[in-house]
């Protein structure tokens, strides 16, 4: 049965192949040249990587004089994977205190659960828990990177992403096991009984602000050790600024596209000027000039 399984699967593959890059003798000389360059590719980085790659080494002069040279005098090149090793913690996050690490890991993890909901089939309000995602953790994710003293204004939004978070996940979660919402469950139960259904909306927007002032109250005297935004780098400050420019950028683009096509010669001149400017002189350019002047 494997025999004629494996087979029926070789017949397909050819068939596709001769169909889609053997059908002429044109596609076949380019089909024949791009396996022949796509196999020394994958040769070449399979040699570098691994072949002639370094996992015990001091520092890169070390590396260096492992992989020596050839018959011909010529440099060996391979991965010097034990820097990367030695590394690999700065690379993640940067100058970040060893000790309060976890905080990135918990942020990030946070936004992962936070998203899933997105590609949930059947579930509702993905809108309102994308939304949720750019208005409210964003404060979550900056006190847990930077910690410090907090103002009540923080607490309160803090308290409000941390509620929404355990709505959302208690919701998705319920969808996934039992095809029930169990955060409808709970909340058409507790509300329907005191509200009409036309104020359920409010209802429950006021249950989530009481609950929020609560738990404001309750982790007011819960503060982290207050970290320096200058030891945030490597991988955790690309996520953050990332994350940001997409966010940001993304509701700015709308606005600008939609600017443009007003028919007020003021908004339409500067949307246009705005976005021909920042697209002939890209911000990275900007930005890389800051830091080398």
């Amino acid at each position: 049965v494997n025999q004629t399984v494996s087979n029926s699967i070789a017949a397909r593959w050819w068939y596709w192949a001769r169909e889609n890059l053997f059908n002429s003798w044109l596609n076949t000389i380019l089909s024949i040249i791009c396996i022949v360059i796509i196999s020394n590719a994958v040769w070449g980085i399979f040699s570098w990587a691994i072949l002639n790659g370094i996992w015990e080494a001091k520092d890169r002069r070390e590396c260096f004089a492992i992989l020596g040279k050839d018959e011909a005098g010529n440099p060996i090149h391979g991965a010097c994977w034990a820097g990367v090793r030695e590394w690999f913690n700065n690379i993640i996050y940067g100058r970040y205190v060893k000790d309060e690490q976890w905080r990135v890991n918990l942020g990030i993890s946070i936004l992962i659960v936070w998203m899933i909901p997105l590609w949930v089939p059947n579930l509702k309000r993905k809108f309102l828990i994308g939304f949720g995602a750019i208005g409210l953790y964003p404060f979550l994710a900056s006190y847990l990177f930077l910690g410090g003293e907090r103002s009540w204004f923080v607490s309160f939004m803090v308290s409000l992403a941390i509620i929404t978070f355990c709505y959302n996940t208690v919701d998705w979660l319920g969808v996934k096991a039992f095809r029930v919402s169990l955060a409808d469950s709970l909340r058409w139960k507790m509300v329907n009984r005191i509200f009409a259904e036309k104020q359920h909306t409010f209802a429950v927007m006021g249950l989530f602000a009481i609950i929020a002032v609560i738990l404001a109250f309750l982790i007011q005297d819960w503060i982290l050790v207050d970290v320096s935004w200058v030891r945030m780098g490597g991988f955790h400050l690309t996520l953050v600024i990332s994350g940001f420019a997409m966010t940001v950028g993304l509701p700015c683009g709308i606005i600008l596209a939609l600017g443009r096509r007003s028919r007020l010669p003021i908004i339409k001149a500067f949307s246009v000027t705005f976005i021909e400017v920042f697209r002939s002189v890209p911000l990275i350019t900007i930005l890389f000039m800051a830091t080398a002047m």
